[in-house]
């Protein structure tokens, strides 16, 4: 696979201030700054992309992006590389950042009909429930891979599907898509994010399916709406 036309990109950056901390909500403005403004994402409801963004010590940060659209990553990958000097400004959170690196990631191997996948940044689970106690207000209920595995992975597979189908144009066999083996890799987490606190699980698992299912995994993300910072799977 060559690089440059692969699904994925990385790069390094480092905070002016070595002691600045880095929110959900920050992270999520770096990317809408990069990610191509010509299309207007607000009105899709689906989006082909995943991201995570991770803090290391001393004031760096790492940004893994991947789309399932080879020309969302061209665009990220061109949009870091042409800042001049190299240093962008977030003056809503005050601070700054300098790229030090920005390279392109090689494609996964799927050849094989299953492949492991371990999720980076947490993903979550939901089905659309009614409160017919409370003037049938509808909410989402949390789907536990530890406590209900089977249930997440079902959920888990559906949002591949409608993925599949949204972005590829096919129509693949629930039947041929499994998801087995669900393990916890660490205990639930609170992300805060605008004014809530998102329920985020850490999961792995073995995907066995057509390549373009696990493509749409590694690329696109899972669980729900995986835009948002989560679900980005190695």
């Amino acid at each position: 696979m060559n690089e440059k036309t692969s699904h994925r990109i990385f790069a390094t950056f480092k905070a002016d201030d070595a002691s600045h901390v880095m929110t959900h909500n920050e992270k999520m403005a770096i990317i809408w700054q990069f990610i191509n403004p010509n299309k207007y994402w607000h009105k899709e409801e689906q989006k082909p992309y995943v991201w995570n963004i991770e803090v290391r010590s001393g004031g760096l940060f790492t940004l893994m992006f991947a789309s399932i659209h080879q020309k969302d990553v061209d665009h990220v990958e061109e949009a870091l590389s042409g800042i001049p000097d190299a240093h962008f400004e977030m003056p809503n959170y005050k601070s700054g950042y300098t790229i030090l690196s920005v390279r392109r990631l090689g494609d996964v191997d799927t050849s094989k009909d299953y492949i492991r996948l371990t999720s980076m940044n947490g993903c979550q689970c939901f089905c659309r429930k009614t409160n017919y106690k409370n003037n049938r207000k509808k909410y989402f209920k949390f789907i536990s891979a530890k406590e209900t595995p089977e249930e997440f992975a079902k959920r888990i597979r559906a949002g591949l599907l409608r993925r599949v189908k949204a972005f590829y144009g096919e129509t693949v066999d629930e039947k041929d898509v499994r998801i087995s083996f669900v393990e916890e890799t660490k205990p639930v987490e609170r992300i805060r994010y605008k004014t809530g606190n998102i329920l985020t699980q850490f999961v792995t698992f073995k995907l066995t399916a057509p390549r373009i299912v696990q493509e749409a995994a590694l690329y696109g993300g899972i669980g729900k709406e995986p835009s948002s910072g989560f679900g980005f799977m190695v």
